[in-house]
């Protein structure tokens, strides 16, 4: 409602943050139509510079959620463009890591590892963006049956993941357990499961906390 007053005085700038928020409270009851709505009313106002990037990559990982791969990468295209006029590096980089998650979806592993390689190697980045294009180069390592080198990555990114990243905690969780399980390593998965189901909850993933506790059931018989 405070965006709409704004725009309908001639405000539209001003209304772009309230779209915004709309679009991130819309998103954490899993509204993601809306959300997709309010985001685009928020470029229409005139979202600019590093917010109109950070749109472009909500935008992404929602029509990421939905399976809609093709608007995916049109909306990282246009955030990876935003990005090189900026000169942002650290936006480059996420921009990156939202491409490194879309290959993977489409099991594209073998550019993943490409992507990530040197984005990797360079440092400099944020903890919570390195462990997460650990993850992503991980994955990709175990699609390709490189279980050793998947592990000593998640590994690696355990040890670099701020604490309060419970989400992505999960998620490393969750592939390491996938690891052990491959090894036939039962007690190791089991303890994977339990900190990946702990840290989803943390996170209030509920869908991730109840997949691992569907993980725990199988794990146990």
């Amino acid at each position: 409602q405070i965006a709409g007053h704004h725009e309908q005085a001639g405000q539209r700038v001003e209304a772009v943050e309230y779209r915004i928020r709309a679009a991130e409270a819309a998103t954490r009851v899993f509204a993601h139509q809306e959300a997709l709505s309010q985001y685009t009313l928020a470029l229409s106002d005139g979202a600019a510079g590093r917010v109109k990037l950070m749109v472009h990559l909500a935008r992404a990982a929602l029509l990421f959620h939905a399976s809609e791969f093709s608007a995916v990468a049109a909306e990282l295209t246009l955030a990876s463009r935003l990005a090189a006029t900026l000169g942002a590096p650290d936006l480059a980089a996420r921009v990156s890591l939202a491409e490194a998650g879309l290959q993977n979806a489409l099991g594209r592993y073998s550019e993943v590892l490409t992507m990530t390689e040197p984005l990797l190697s360079g440092g400099g980045r944020p903890s919570r963006l390195q462990a997460s294009l650990q993850y992503e180069r991980s994955v990709a390592l175990l699609r390709l049956g490189r279980l050793g080198e998947a592990e000593a990555g998640l590994n690696d990114a355990i040890t670099q993941v701020p604490p309060d990243a419970h989400d992505l905690i999960g998620h490393l969780q969750t592939l390491l357990q996938a690891c052990a399980m491959q090894r036939g390593l039962l007690p190791q998965a089991q303890t994977h499961n339990a900190l990946a189901r702990q840290a989803f909850q943390a996170a209030g993933n509920r869908l991730g906390a109840v997949k691992a506790l569907g993980g725990q059931g199988l794990l146990t018989g």
